[in-house]
Formats: C-alpha cells, sequence, structure tokens
C-alpha cells in the first residue's frame, strides 16, 4: 500500500508543476502510471519521465531544480536526473514503455 501513496504523491506533486507535465512512471522497466498493469512487480526504484508542457519549449535548469523541490517536499527523495534531447531533430533518449 506504501508504493500506492507513493505514486499518488508523485502525481499530486507533479500538478504544481507549471511548466512540465508527467508522462509517465515506471518501476522495474514496465510502465505503471498511467494505465500500467496492477500486477508489476514493483521495487524501490521509481522512475518518472516529465515534458514541457507545450511542446517545443525549452525546459531550464531552474524549472528542474523547482520540481525536484516540489517532489522533494512531498517527502520523496530525487537520486538521479537526466535531461532528454533532440540532436538534429532526432530524439537522443530512448523510449520507455508504452510511449
Amino acid at each position: 500500500m506504501m508504493r500506492i501513496s507513493l505514486v499518488i504523491n508523485l502525481v499530486e506533486a507533479s500538478r504544481s508543476i507549471q511548466d512540465m507535465r508527467l508522462k509517465m512512471i515506471s518501476n522495474s522497466g514496465q510502465k505503471y502510471y498511467p494505465n500500467g498493469h496492477p500486477e508489476t512487480f514493483l521495487t524501490d526504484h521509481w522512475r518518472c519521465r516529465y515534458y514541457a508542457k507545450n511542446q517545443g519549449d525549452i525546459i531550464s535548469n531552474e524549472i528542474i531544480t523547482d520540481m525536484m523541490n516540489r517532489i522533494s517536499a512531498s517527502g520523496i527523495e530525487v537520486i538521479k536526473t537526466e535531461n532528454l534531447y533532440k540532436l538534429n531533430g532526432e530524439l537522443a533518449y530512448s523510449l520507455g514503455q508504452g510511449e
């Protein structure tokens, strides 16, 4: 039950981030939110993927720091961030399950 409340906290904290939107949460390489499979084996390592609310907008380091502070304030520890880039118009990162 604690893991479900963690996902709820992540989703709620993400709603207050003005320039970014939460696209998905995954665990063990499987999409968990939205519309994930409840039978997914869960660990204590979650991955959230955020995008700019307005496609094509650049997300500044200040926006990322604000996002991390809001998530941290909700009681969730942020352990790592990775920025998603396009190079020459092509995605320079792998899509998650269901993207």
